[in-house]
């Protein structure tokens, strides 16, 4: 566990400078351009706060609310994989997808 948790933290710290660091910026900004985005759209649809009314205290129907979770979400998640496996082509010449997993998830 220490191993996985000292090279995660090293391939991040990697990721700080170099090819592609403007990612650590963008993806940040894309979350709360989305975030505002959806928030905005469900104000205006006159719906309860998502994460508590909606989804921890199940006053809506948490199926949906998760799918309209992914929908919003999955966009930026998309955009910080198809960077991360841009990143790592350029740096490592090769792809690890549970790296770009990590990576993608995990950091900011």
């Amino acid at each position: 566990m220490e191993d996985w948790i000292s090279n995660f933290l090293n391939n991040v710290g990697i990721r700080h400078e170099g090819p592609m660091s403007f990612r650590l910026y963008l993806q940040p900004v894309m979350s709360l351009i989305y975030a505002i985005i959806a928030g905005v759209k469900d104000a205006k649809a006159g719906k309860v706060p998502f994460l508590i009314n909606g989804l921890i205290l199940g006053q809506a129907n948490r199926k949906d609310s998760l799918k309209e979770l992914w929908k919003d979400v999955g966009k930026v998640f998309i955009l910080a994989v198809i960077m991360e496996i841009i990143f790592e082509i350029i740096e490592f010449k090769t792809v690890h997808p549970w790296e770009v997993f990590k990576v993608s998830f995990f950091s900011p």
